[in-house]
């Protein structure tokens, strides 16, 4: 039940994206996460795989801004530019806290 718990901690990831809109802008974004749990010797983790495409006519900045509700995962910021049709990949491991004993 604990790694449930710790995996719906990491889907509350907050991901933010800021940019400039205009009518010929287009973003498709996609965000998949595995619903196992991975383990080493004091380590637990999920893997998670991030997708941002620019389907527009035009090169884009795009800020991107993440956080997580658990600590050791920290905050990422930055821009990306993504050229017309260019995609942008990131494969993610996000920890989990250890499951406490019943």
């Amino acid at each position: 039940m604990n790694k449930k718990l710790g995996l719906l901690l990491v889907a509350a990831l907050l991901i933010g994206f800021s940019q400039a809109a205009t009518a010929e802008d287009c973003l498709e974004i996609n965000f998949e996460m595995s619903d196992t749990v991975y383990t080493f010797p004091g380590n637990f983790f999920v893997e998670g795989s991030f997708e941002m495409t620019n389907c527009g006519e035009n090169g884009v900045r795009v800020w991107l801004e993440s956080s997580s509700p658990i600590e050791s995962f920290g905050q990422v910021r930055g821009n990306v530019m993504l050229g017309a049709g260019e995609t942008y990949v990131r494969n993610i491991h996000f920890p989990v806290p250890p499951p406490v004993p019943a």
